[in-house]
């Protein structure tokens, strides 16, 4: 009886050991789990933040280009020089003729704000409605190509519409770019029986200076106009 109390008494202590040494071992294959992950969390963290850092200091650079050589913010004098020299070094015929990779354009547009520059346009040649699905579509893939080659994937991309999902006067977004205060887009529009396929590259932070500047004016024509009634 005495030795089968004081097996019994082993038993349980044996037992409770082992059950003690298992939750030890246990609570230590935990901490080291949620070290490991900790860790990795923060080279997680590192890495993301490196990489916002690597995206901002090109979004820095690319933010101050417009195309080229054509800086933002310059005067109207300034980009009718840097335009003229721009177009000269892609003109390779006896007739105006202005290619980016296969992409052919017919001329370039700026807008300004404070005669600032903000906003280029690049018009794509007229192409009708018969050449659409190969024209268009060459032209399309071209453009992409390259822009994708120098910003990457887009942010968002449509993709080409139909030829006759477009009315005269209407306008799609087929892909867009967004790289800090510069945005990029490519755009169909369509004149009826011929389209063009448009590279609009636009300074967002001056663009909506213009805007306020402008709702401010109308809202003050507006009330100028009321006081005359």
């Amino acid at each position: 009886m005495k030795l089968s109390a004081i097996f019994l008494i082993f038993t349980i202590l044996f037992t409770g050991c082992n059950s003690q040494t298992k939750k030890k071992e246990d609570l230590r294959q935990q901490q080291i789990q949620d070290s490991i992950q900790f860790a990795n969390k923060q080279a997680e963290e590192v890495k993301v933040k490196e990489e916002q850092a690597k995206r901002d200091s090109i979004y820095r650079v690319e933010e101050k280009i417009a195309i080229a050589n054509i800086n933002f913010e310059i005067s109207k004098k300034e980009f009718d020089k840097q335009k003229s020299q721009y177009l000269k070094r892609l003109d390779s015929s006896p007739y105006p003729s202005y290619h980016i990779g296969q992409y052919g354009f017919s001329d370039i547009y700026g807008s300004f704000y404070d005669n600032k520059l903000y906003y280029v346009s690049l018009w794509g040649k007229n192409i009708k409605y018969d050449d659409y699905d190969s024209r268009m579509q060459n032209q399309y893939n071209s453009l992409m190509s390259v822009l994708k080659e120098k910003y990457g994937e887009p942010n968002s991309e449509e993709g080409l519409p139909k030829w006759n999902e477009l009315n005269k006067g209407d306008i799609a977004s087929c892909s867009s770019w967004e790289l800090g205060n510069k945005d990029i887009d490519v755009i169909v529009r369509c004149n009826g029986v011929e389209y063009n396929l448009l590279l609009n590259i636009n300074r967002t932070d001056i663009a909506e200076q213009e805007y306020q500047a402008r709702k401010k004016q109308e809202a003050e024509s507006s009330k100028t106009a009321a006081d005359l009634l």
